[in-house]
């Protein structure tokens, strides 16, 4: 029987890994959400430059430390690999949005890739995040109004 690895996704959005020569296709439907894979399918999958991107991005996390490091992802000291964002927790993003300075909130969120910048806007909206200036960075990065947003849902 083949070793299996947890692979976990922190996409807050429908999210799946289609890889038909591989026979992979799982579908992510929410954040935090796991499956297992084959060791040797994993390792596959980074054949392919969009899954390869996507674990790189911090959209997918691999829970074995010993394959993170075969695939570039991590270093043996804990480090991560260059070029490797690390996955962003709610947590994280809500210290972010609430209680990091703007400068702060700034310097993090307009180093990250698009999709972790939509996290934040769907972060914001759940939790009714009202800082003006965050939100009015968020939007120009993203071109999404999260109070429009907010005053929609409340209708």
């Amino acid at each position: 029987m083949a070793e299996k690895v947890k692979v976990i996704g922190y996409v807050g959005n429908k999210t799946r890994i289609y890889i038909p020569e591989l026979r992979v296709n799982r579908l992510f439907e929410k954040y935090g959400q796991s499956f297992l894979f084959d060791r040797d399918t994993v390792e596959e999958m980074f054949y392919y430059p969009s899954i390869e991107s996507a674990f790189k991005e911090g959209l997918f996390y691999i829970d074995d430390k010993d394959l993170r490091i075969k695939l570039g992802l991590e270093e043996e000291n804990g480090e991560l690999g260059d070029a490797v964002i690390a996955p962003i927790s709610d947590t994280t993003i809500l210290t972010y949005l609430k209680a990091k300075s703007y400068e702060d909130f700034e310097a993090y969120v307009t180093e990250l890739p698009k999709v972790h910048q939509d996290r934040f806007i769907n972060v914001a909206v759940d939790n009714k995040v009202l800082d003006y200036n965050k939100l009015n960075l968020l939007k120009k990065l993203t071109g999404k109004d999260v109070v429009k947003i907010i005053q929609l849902n409340e209708e």
